[in-house]
């Protein structure tokens, strides 16, 4: 999971997924409003926490799909092609900064950059002397769909439920999706690298880390604990004996 790292693996991806409660949704929403922070940096900054702990290091690089369109563009809505683009996105965690300080620090950080969204990824590595920036990815997934347009072109056909899955050829991919009043997140995940328990260990720390950034946002990155209530109960009461 760190930059520079290359893998020979199969690039069929298999996922693991969950949904946020409704009252977690609610409470980073809150905690959102409260400090000027967008959704988008709130998980950004939870998987570069989560990287930092895996890998045992401060400074980490992952990538971030970006829609590529910017609105200061005229008629870019109606431009046809794809703009996606994936572009590395670099956290460095101070262990004395307030989490919620390392989310506005890396909101400002990311928000300068907006402008050269549309420049490609190759570039960036070839200009940087890398061939590869990082190895895993984040995205937050929010595709517009009035239903009611689907009923006018369906006709007499009944639409009961959207979904949409992608995948990419990065070893880990976490996506966050939008639905109704909660959030669905989705780790996607290389089989040959990682076992389907590995990926749903991580998953639960993702959320393990966002219920920690709702209670105490200014709790010091230095003193988040990245294990899960269930993963410490293991360590210390099933294989420590206390």
């Amino acid at each position: 999971m760190a930059a520079g790292t290359t893998h020979d693996h199969s690039p069929v991806q298999d996922m693991v997924r969950t949904e946020m409660p409704k009252e977690l949704t609610e409470a980073l929403a809150a905690t959102g409003r409260r400090y000027g922070v967008t959704l988008n940096t709130v998980i950004q900054g939870v998987w570069g926490l989560l990287l930092a702990r895996q890998t045992g290091r401060e400074d980490v690089v992952f990538g971030a799909t970006v829609s590529g369109r910017p609105p200061e563009l005229e008629g870019v809505e109606r431009m046809l092609g794809l703009f996606i683009n994936t572009l590395p996105v670099r956290v460095q965690l101070r262990p004395e900064e307030s989490v919620i300080g390392l989310l506005t620090r890396l909101q400002a950080e990311q928000s300068a950059l907006i402008p050269h969204h549309h420049y490609g990824l190759s570039d960036i590595q070839r200009h940087t002397g890398f061939g590869a920036l990082f190895d895993t990815t984040t995205v937050l997934t929010n595709y517009p769909l009035d239903p009611s347009v689907l009923d006018s072109v369906l006709g007499d056909l009944e639409v009961l439920d959207v979904d949409n899955e992608d995948a990419t050829h990065y070893p880990l991919r976490m996506a966050v999706v939008p639905d109704g009043g909660s959030l669905g997140l989705r780790l996607g995940y290389l089989p040959d690298l990682y076992t389907r328990d590995e990926a749903q260990r991580l998953l639960d720390r993702v959320l393990h880390l966002l219920e920690t950034l709702a209670e105490d946002p200014e709790r010091p990155v230095g003193g988040i604990d990245l294990l899960t209530e269930q993963e410490r109960n293991q360590l210390l009461v099933e294989w420590g004996g206390y």
